[in-house]
């Protein structure tokens, strides 16, 4: 990577970056094309499943997901506006 350039890596390590999110398992998600965009996500750490639907901009890189949220943990529910947006 050039010098000057506009990149960088970030390597975490979890005792200097702790504040994040406290260690779990967060659960997971699952993406399927079967009948639709559809996602699947166990929350672990929150106590439920949610169900819903993702669309992938390819030329915004990004994606938006409707009846479900990314992981995540409990304090960033009063923060996040948009869950669906990311």
């Amino acid at each position: 990577m050039p010098l000057n350039s506009d990149s960088w890596s970030w390597e975490p390590d979890w005792k200097g970056n702790s504040w994040l999110m406290p260690a779990g398992d967060y659960g997971s998600m699952t993406f399927d094309l079967k009948g639709g965009a559809n996602i699947n996500v166990n929350h672990a750490m929150l106590g439920k499943v949610q169900k819903g639907t993702f669309n992938i901009d390819t030329e915004k890189k990004t994606i938006r997901m409707t009846g479900a949220s990314p992981l995540h943990g409990k304090p960033q529910d009063g923060i996040v506006v948009d869950w669906g947006d990311v």
